[in-house]
């Protein structure tokens, strides 16, 4: 993520149940909550994609949630950070790959980084 508690850039989050959230916080905000669960243990490929006032998320290149917001993208002078939200406590989990682009992946980009990144890690 990115930002603090009243003004995030962006934030993907794994909570102690399973659940994944992709959220924003600033003048307008969206919290991408799906009830799909994950299991420790295992690994996982997560996509988070916003385009204009589209947001999804995508569990091992299947779209697991969806939502409409119009969140104002301000440049925050935040660090993106990972497994850490400076307000929180470190995760305890193994990250193998991460990428940040500057613009939307389709979703066959987000099969094919799924196709890609399989192939770089045993499970």
């Amino acid at each position: 993520g990115a930002g603090d508690t009243g003004s995030r850039l962006f934030g993907l989050w794994y909570y102690n149940d399973g659940r994944v959230l992709y959220q924003r916080i600033g003048t307008t905000s969206f919290n991408l909550f799906p009830t799909n669960k994950l299991q420790l243990g295992k690994w996982y490929h997560i996509v988070a994609t916003s385009y204009n006032n589209d947001h999804t998320l995508y569990v091992n290149s299947e779209q697991i949630g969806k939502t409409q917001a119009v969140p104002t993208w301000s440049n925050l002078n935040h660090p993106i950070t990972l497994a850490y939200s400076n307000f929180n406590s470190y995760g305890k989990l193994d990250i193998a790959f991460v990428r940040v682009y500057s613009r939307v992946i389709n979703p066959i980009e987000v099969a094919d980084s799924y196709v890609r990144a399989r192939s770089k890690v045993s499970i």
